[in-house]
């Protein structure tokens, strides 16, 4: 057998391949998240450290809601965060509850009740920085549209979280019993301020998790719920000739 008989003919490398091959020699770090939620979500007790899968920014993650204690006086992440979230908010310039940051809890027992302000993002594996980018471009969007999932499968707007009115101190009267003469009235000088929850949102874990993945596609809920949503939020803010429109 002639040495020719055994030449190779040279075959170009496939791209695909070399691309791939790239890729498994990036460079990967560990990567956490967490995302600002545009107004508090109101839940009952089986949503406290819920995790459900997700995807941001072509990311797969895990997005968590946060656990608290069983006394109620410390959040609890879940066991898969490194970064200690807690104190780094709590240092925080202007952080608005840096004892909460990621929302509180109110009651006892299966009665709890969670007000999340913040979630935890923990993609399932191991990003290259190029997708750590990706991630935090998306983080934005990928809100605003949960939001407006929220919004539509609750039947609520979230941005009317709580009914809050301040009375300024003149509304406010003391009766004072000074025996044997008369009672006087003193105007107050303190505001009163009625502040009435929000009541819980009602969706169950099982919905989250399909609003997750729904936002994760990057679908819209059908249009005509986005404007009854559009119209709750006219009404609520006064403007009902557009609620009506809407």
């Amino acid at each position: 057998m002639s040495d020719s008989s055994l030449s190779v003919t040279p075959v170009a490398p496939d791209p695909f391949f070399i691309l791939l091959t790239l890729r498994r020699k990036a460079k990967t770090y560990r990567v956490e998240a967490v995302v600002d939620l545009p107004a508090p979500l109101f839940l009952a007790s089986d949503f406290l450290g819920l995790l459900k899968p997700a995807m941001i920014g072509g990311v797969a993650v895990h997005v968590v809601l946060p656990d608290f204690s069983k006394s109620g006086n410390e959040t609890v992440l879940h066991p898969r965060a490194r970064v200690d979230w807690i104190t780094s908010f709590a240092k925080k310039d202007a952080e608005d509850n840096p004892r909460w940051p990621f929302g509180e809890v109110y009651g006892w027992g299966d009665e709890r009740e969670l007000s999340a302000t913040r979630l935890l993002v923990l993609p399932k594996g191991r990003l290259t920085l190029s997708e750590a980018r990706n991630l935090h471009g998306a983080a934005e969007g990928w809100v605003q549209l949960l939001e407006t999932w929220i919004e539509v499968v609750a039947r609520t707007d979230l941005r009317r979280e709580r009914i809050k009115e301040d009375k300024s101190g003149q509304f406010a009267y003391v009766w004072g019993d000074r025996g044997k003469a008369p009672g006087k009235l003193l105007k107050g000088e303190h505001v009163i301020t009625l502040n009435l929850d929000e009541l819980l949102l009602a969706i169950s874990p099982w919905q989250w998790g399909r609003i997750l993945a729904k936002t994760s596609e990057g679908a819209r809920p059908p249009e005509a719920h986005v404007f009854l949503r559009d119209a709750r939020r006219a009404r609520n803010v006064g403007l009902y000739r557009r609620s009506v429109l809407d």
